[in-house]
């Protein structure tokens, strides 16, 4: 049996390009979804975090139609992530109720739960003729063990801001030292932010709010950073008060350029390209690593985290820095057309 494992498409979220909203990169998918008789999605299809869930179950209509194409008598398996973990706190709550209602024991309850669960009669209306398998927290494929990988935030150092966040969590839920935790301890820690941000994200105007709050504790993330090391930071502060706001209101944006190679995933204001896969000509590794990405919103994962446009000599900022896992190419000033923040315009 042949598997893939697809996860992090994040669709809706507004502090990132839902990438597999565009039909170009639909097109680079597409020939993988023949010869597999499973798929597994392996957490964060949906961004319930940074949208609406109706936003977010829109944004992934062009991917649900492509999988009920391609994978029609074969299986689809979806996985909660820490961005769509509300499912799972749906899927809880329910058993519980259902436990009080109708007097069932636990197991029941649950598995009562799971059958009914909105998300998988949904996924079924939505891909008819795929067979849906609901799973949570780990899935396996023979003898390799999937699982999203949310739980290894509470070991990651991250942020100053988003450290002093997972560790009042951490107090407050109770959990206990790292070498003897449980899923019990694990999910103590991610329901509460979880929540929190899916129940913002779904008030009329949460997202805005969301994205001012963001604003903010970056900036007091960066001040808090400053005075540990004086001259980095002083380097560091102009750009920040030049391209902070502008990079927070533009990062939906969609750069649409006519005639762009399905191979090609971002490109600069002339249209070339800007991500290429490692080994072809003009392709650079990747820039990862301290500095190269902001951290993402507060507790929230390693996983968002969002590129800082390059900057060519003139200040004017170059599009497409990402930290999306493909060699990046030298990037462009979309003002004086030269390749690389270094060059002079």
């Amino acid at each position: 049996m042949r598997a893939l494992a697809l996860s992090d498409t994040h669709f809706g979220a507004w502090t990132g390009d839902d990438l597999l909203s565009h039909p170009f990169a639909l097109e680079r998918l597409a020939p993988h979804l023949d010869d597999i008789d499973e798929l597994i999605l392996l957490g964060d299809l949906f961004d319930f975090l940074f949208s609406t869930v109706e936003h977010a179950v829109a944004q992934a209509q062009g991917f649900l139609d492509l999988v009920a194409e391609r994978l029609r008598g074969k299986r689809v398996v979806f996985l909660a992530g820490n961005h769509d973990h509300h499912t799972m706190v749906r899927e809880l709550e329910e058993s519980v109720r259902l436990r009080i209602a109708d007097g069932v024991d636990a197991e029941t309850a649950g598995r009562q739960a799971r059958e009914d669960d909105w998300l998988r009669r949904y996924l079924e209306r939505r891909m008819p003729g795929v067979e849906v398998e609901i799973a949570y927290p780990t899935y396996w494929v023979g003898r390799v063990l999937l699982f999203h990988g949310h739980y290894l935030d509470a070991h990651m150092e991250g942020s100053l801001s988003n450290r002093m966040l997972t560790r009042t969590i951490w107090k407050v839920a109770g959990g206990r030292p790292a070498d003897r935790l449980t899923i019990e301890d694990y999910e103590s820690v991610i329901v509460p932010l979880t929540e929190m941000l899916y129940a913002v994200a779904q008030l009329p105007h949460g997202t805005a709010a969301q994205q001012s709050v963001y604003d903010q504790i970056g900036r007091l993330g960066r001040l808090l950073a400053i005075p540990g090391a004086p001259a980095r930071g002083a380097k560091k502060a102009a750009g920040w008060a030049a391209d902070g706001v502008r990079a927070l209101r533009d990062r939906r944006e969609r750069h649409a350029v006519a005639g762009v190679d399905a191979r090609d995933v971002m490109t600069d204001a002339a249209g070339a390209p800007m991500l290429l896969a490692e080994g072809e000509a003009g392709a650079h590794p990747a820039r990862m690593g301290p500095g190269a990405v902001d951290s993402g919103p507060p507790g929230t994962g390693t996983g968002m985290s969002v590129g800082r446009p390059a900057r060519c000599a003139s200040g004017t900022r170059a599009r497409g820095s990402t930290s999306r896992a493909w060699a990046r190419a030298s990037p462009t000033c979309p003002t004086c057309a030269t390749a690389g923040p270094a060059r002079a315009c």
